[in-house]
């Protein structure tokens, strides 16, 4: 990347998951459910 566009790298530590479904408002999905999922 050039000098100019300030790229860095950063670390995203997730700590609380909420899935939005089309009804029955959010729900608590735990971090390591949604880290350790094979597709």
């Amino acid at each position: 990347w050039p000098a100019d566009h300030n790229f860095q790298i950063f670390t995203l530590e997730i700590e609380d998951i909420f899935l939005i479904d089309w009804f029955g408002g959010p729900k608590p999905l735990p971090v390591a459910d949604y880290l350790n999922q094979k597709v």
